[in-house]
């Protein structure tokens, strides 16, 4: 047995090294940042119980939490949903930045996608994807955010055709054009694609992005478990996936939301 002065040396010794190596570890941990991304396909805020309510909708999104969000099936003064802005309602009950995009004219007023964003908005465009024949018009919502003075992020809110699987290809590859230019762009996808995970169109945008999002089903109808709502992401090194999962509110509309957690080391 050595002298106990000896093993009193040795932590004496040890000690620093150990603090030094938790110290280093801590500062990482602080250093990196959470990016909590939500899509959700909001059926005009009506529930599955066929009442209008935004206020409920408002509140499935707050208790997440999140940085930005994709919202599909938005309505904007159309005659169904009262005339109300709901891009502005919503912006106004979670307290975030707002951006709706147009893809077609309904009852009065209009309908499509929007953005609600804790981030400042910089910039917004929406493009309309490719048609075939009558089918209705879909599109994507390019949003630009500044989440610090270094950096920038592309966020992009899309609803591809739920009747056409030769169309939903022709979208996906569209997307790929637009949005693909600039390989160390940050530049986050989601939305409803209407279509399931080992189908063409999911492959297609595979080959340009990285897909955040688990298997699991997210339509609120437990008759009908598919999974056809997304969250991708490039560069695969500018994010770390922390955590991603199906929300379980089979009330507040159709779909049920999907959130990632992303990580990523702000720029020095």
């Amino acid at each position: 047995m050595f002298p106990m002065r000896h093993q009193y040396g040795f932590w004496e010794m040890m000690l620093p090294a150990l603090f030094l190596t938790v110290g280093m570890s801590l500062q990482a941990e602080e250093s990196l940042r959470e990016l909590r991304v939500l899509s959700y396909n909001i059926h005009i805020g009506v529930g599955m119980d066929g009442k209008l309510n935004l206020e409920r909708t408002a509140k499935t999104i707050l208790e997440q939490q999140p940085d930005i969000v994709a919202l599909q099936e938005v309505d904007n003064k159309t005659e169904r949903t009262k005339k109300a802005d709901q891009t502005a309602e919503l912006a106004k009950l979670t307290g975030m930045n707002a951006v709706f995009g147009r893809t077609i004219d309904l009852q009065g007023g209009e309908y499509g996608i929007a953005v609600l964003s804790k981030y400042p908005i910089l910039e917004h465009k929406i493009t309309q994807l490719p048609r075939l024949g009558q089918r209705e018009d879909r599109g994507a919502l390019a949003v630009k955010v500044r989440m610090d003075e270094k950096t920038v992020l592309w966020f992009v809110c899309t609803h591809f055709c739920n009747k056409s699987e030769e169309r939903r290809l022709l979208q996906a590859q569209k997307i790929n054009e637009l949005f693909t230019a600039s390989d160390d762009q940050l530049t986050i996808l989601a939305g409803d694609l209407n279509t399931e995970p080992d189908s063409g169109p999911v492959a297609v945008l595979k080959k340009k992005w990285f897909n955040a999002t688990n298997a699991d089903p997210t339509l609120s109808n437990p008759e009908s478990p598919v999974k056809i709502d997304y969250i991708f992401y490039r560069p695969e090194s500018a994010l770390r996936v922390k955590e991603t999962r199906v929300l379980q509110d089979n009330m507040t509309s159709d779909h049920l939301p999907v959130l990632t957690v992303f990580e990523q080391e702000p720029k020095k």
